[in-house]
């Protein structure tokens, strides 16, 4: 209709000169799935979300897990290398000591080898030690029950040796719970290498000999850390040779003690020429 403002129009069916105003209709367009998430999509998305979080998580963690245990592999391999090479080393310079008992008496060997315990004259005397002046050292492998391994040790330029004279325990490995030794006898038959025999006890004073090789167990403490243990092995065993070396003096391992000290039955004595110390004999 003419002359009618914007937004009115006459509805059908009504008289000639009767008009309503119909104001805008608001168009509502249907929801479309393309333009956002159902309640169920959501909820599946969350899930897979959770599952690789999860994933990710297990996975760190067991990586760290991993790089623990392999750092302590190697500190604990490093430490049972380091024992291992010491006690190796002292037994591997083992020398046959002797010393008189009461007048007139034989020397008798100084060697201590009991089943849990060992205790002989060496001359390798480690640097840093509590003795670390040259000479004959006396030391002495013992279990304790709440020190784990310990060693005491003595330089001895002459006399007798006393265990309760040596100096105080040196710990070694708190968390060894077993030493067991074992000593081979080497056997009359000289054809026969093998006919020797593993004892459990060695006395230099009635053997009159050096063992020709000892074999050391340790059992350590089971201690978990991670859940793993704390150790490579709950057992560990050594087999290690003695070389004796009996034509070895005093003077010739600490040249700069004054001959006139060198007093010890089964070394040479003042004035009497020095043999090579490059001599010794091998099993």
């Amino acid at each position: 209709m003419r002359g009618k403002g914007k937004g009115e129009r006459r509805t059908q069916g009504e008289g000639k000169g009767q008009a309503q105003r119909v104001p805008f209709a608001v168009v509502l367009l249907p929801l479309s799935s393309s333009k956002g998430f159902t309640l169920l999509e959501i909820l599946i998305a969350m899930s897979i979300l959770g599952v690789i979080t999860a994933i990710i998580a297990s996975s760190l963690h067991m990586g760290i897990l991993s790089w623990e245990r392999g750092e302590a592999a190697t500190e604990k391999y490093q430490h049972l290398r380091i024992l291992t090479d010491e006690i190796s080393q002292q037994i591997k310079s083992i020398y046959p000591y002797k010393v008189p008992k009461g007048n007139n008496a034989k020397p008798q060997l100084i060697f201590l080898g009991d089943e849990h315990d060992l205790g002989f004259m060496t001359t390798l005397v480690y640097k840093g030690s509590k003795e670390e002046r040259g000479g004959f050292q006396f030391v002495y492998y013992e279990l304790d029950k709440d020190r784990g391994l310990i060693k005491r040790e003595k330089i001895v330029f002459s006399g007798d040796i006393s265990i309760k004279d040596l100096g105080d325990p040196i710990e070694l490995d708190p968390q060894v719970s077993q030493l067991k030794l074992e000593y081979y006898e080497k056997g009359k038959s000289k054809e026969d290498p093998a006919s020797g025999r593993w004892v459990n006890t060695w006395q230099g004073a009635s053997k009159d000999r050096l063992p020709k090789a000892i074999r050391i167990t340790l059992g350590f403490r089971p201690k978990r850390q991670s859940g793993s243990s704390s150790r490579p092995s709950d057992e560990l065993t050594l087999t290690i040779p003695v070389f004796a070396e009996p034509k070895l003096n005093a003077f010739s391992v600490n040249p700069t003690i004054a001959r006139s000290n060198i007093t010890s039955p089964g070394i040479n004595p003042p004035n009497l020429p020095l043999p090579p110390s490059t001599e010794y004999e091998r099993p």
